[in-house]
């Protein structure tokens, strides 16, 4: 086993989890129409995606100078530095139903470089994000630090502004209450505007053999509420928490690269398996699934890399969703600021 060393794999590994396991990465709302709004959110996010192939294809139609026959790009070594950087990402969900719209800018300074990999070894990197979804919305900033190839480490801080509906801030007497989706229609109106908070640790550990990634993230957290309580909904990990308290949640990931050059970009896709615990209400969920995650670079385009991923899962223990399917789609993109 050695550390991954493709730094532009770094990239898009990381970009992966941000997108589809990190704090937006599940159903985040609950919804009177779900039959409507997932045909919307599904034509919504193929549209999308349809506008940035679309522009891709255009591109590269127009530029056949710029292609290579022989179907090899040169390599490129990232440079030793520091850049500022935008990013934007729309994702929907199915099992919980729901919609995140999630934007930010990130400062990173890559300040060692390891010759035998070829690739950045260290960085840090710190920034301010905002995930709006239909409950809340969700302020954040964050520092990470990768002080070696294989460990990255991140602490977050985000704040909640709950609107008072569809599922926002919704209390429970008990931990062992019922939360899933016929309840929290029965509950329509009995939500509460509020602000909260959240401190966020995710420790990342990634290895690579071959084409093969391997990868082990944590996220520990923990909540503060305001509202009636004590038990509150938390719609994120879909789950119950109260004021104070902590969750674990861990995932391992086995992605296979598939690369197209450090010019085009690249596609990772393997299973996964995910489990989330909740510390006062002993609520205890794992799930199994396939992620899909493609990554493509364009120097001519609004976003210098656009991002289209997917899951598919099935429940393998939860007390609200047991052996059912979910399944989220999304796409988006990033920028290095000039």
């Amino acid at each position: 086993m050695i550390a991954t060393g493709d730094e532009e794999l770094n990239q898009n590994v990381y970009r992966c989890e941000r997108c589809c396991h990190s704090r937006s990465a599940w159903g985040k709302c609950r919804v009177s129409r779900p039959e409507t709004l997932a045909a919307g959110i599904l034509l919504l996010v193929v549209l999308f995606h349809l506008l940035f192939v679309s522009e891709i294809l255009a591109l590269e139609a127009s530029n056949p100078s710029e292609q290579n026959p022989q179907g090899e790009a040169p390599k490129v070594k990232q440079k030793l530095g520091k850049e500022w950087s935008e990013y934007a990402d729309l994702i929907g969900f199915y099992n919980p139903l729901g919609l995140d719209i999630a934007g930010g800018f990130e400062y990173k300074d890559s300040y060692r470089y390891d010759n035998f990999y070829d690739a950045v070894s260290s960085y840090w990197q710190t920034g301010a994000g905002i995930d709006v979804i239909p409950s809340y919305a969700e302020p954040s900033i964050h520092f990470e630090w990768m002080p070696t190839l294989f460990l990255i480490a991140r602490l977050e801080y985000d704040g909640y502004y709950y609107f008072g509906k569809n599922g926002s801030l919704l209390s429970f007497s008990s931990g062992k209450d019922p939360f899933g989706d016929q309840v929290i229609r029965a509950r329509r109106g009995t939500e509460e505007p509020g602000v909260g908070s959240r401190l966020f640790f995710q420790p990342t550990i990634q290895l690579k053999i071959g084409d093969i990634v391997l990868r082990n993230q944590s996220d520990i957290a923990k909540y503060w509420f305001p509202g009636k309580g004590p038990f509150f909904l938390e719609q994120e990990y879909d789950t119950l928490l109260n004021d104070g308290d902590h969750l674990f949640a861990n995932r391992t990931q086995v992605l296979k690269e598939i690369s197209s050059g450090p010019d085009k970009g690249s596609i990772l896709l393997g299973p996964y398996y995910e489990l989330v615990h909740a510390e006062a209400a002993d609520l205890t969920r794992q799930r199994i699934g396939v992620l899909f995650y493609s990554e493509q670079n364009h120097k001519k385009l609004s976003f210098e890399t656009t991002h289209f991923f997917a899951e598919i899962g099935y429940n393998l223990q939860d007390r609200n969703r047991g052996q059912e399917i979910y399944f989220l789609i999304g796409v988006g993109g990033s920028s290095v600021l000039k």
